[in-house]
């Protein structure tokens, strides 16, 4: 019986010994600055925004890409190229962005250099888009809008169109900023725009 009791408690102690040693060993090499472990998770950079805002009618130049807002309007109820009329909610007023993109790139290159959002913010919140296609006779809508008003640019490509957004009736147009957010592209940037009065 003493026999098995030693063997049983020898086992044991080499358990935790050899628990003890791979642990010790763990610290020592991550210690070290070397990490037994592996990510596949890039690493993400954050946005470089530029030093100033832009003025509407500036145009934003990254790499290819050409960005610029070249125009605003405020309404109340429009009607659509469609016949639709269509009005903003009550105390409320539309906002339309004449936006224009363009990547200049070489069309067989790849990826994508720019997958941006636009948003619309006024007195430092952001303000819901509004999608009213197809636009109206005078002002038609952005192409590139998607779900949450992503634009994919491929190169060769240029979008020219109007981004509708709501926003409290009789804004101040100087507490309004476009902004344009390229995280899912290369580079990752941000711009602002201020609107003209």
């Amino acid at each position: 019986m003493k026999d098995s009791l030693k063997i049983a408690l020898g086992i044991v102690l080499g358990v935790v010994a050899l628990a003890a040693c791979g642990f010790c060993a763990f610290l020592a090499v991550t210690a070290g600055g070397v990490s037994l472990f592996t990510s596949a998770v890039p690493t993400i950079l954050a946005p470089t925004p530029t030093a100033a805002p832009l003025a509407e009618g500036q145009q934003l130049s990254v790499g290819d890409l050409r960005v610029a807002v070249i125009g605003h309007a405020v309404t109340n109820c429009v009607t659509l190229k469609s016949g639709e009329q269509d009005c903003p909610p009550a105390g409320a007023a539309y906002l339309w962005i004449h936006l224009t993109a363009k990547d200049a790139g070489n069309p067989s290159a790849l990826p994508v250099h720019a997958y941006f959002a636009i948003t619309l913010f006024y007195r430092g919140e952001p303000q819901p888009d509004v999608t009213l296609d197809p636009g109206t006779a005078d002002m038609p809508s952005w192409p590139g809008c998607a779900l949450g008003c992503s634009t994919q640019m491929y190169a060769g490509n240029a979008l020219d169109g109007w981004l509708t957004f709501t926003i409290p009736s009789a804004p101040d147009i100087c507490h309004v900023v476009v902004q344009l957010d390229n995280q899912m592209g290369v580079p990752q940037f941000t711009q602002d725009w201020t609107l003209a009065q």
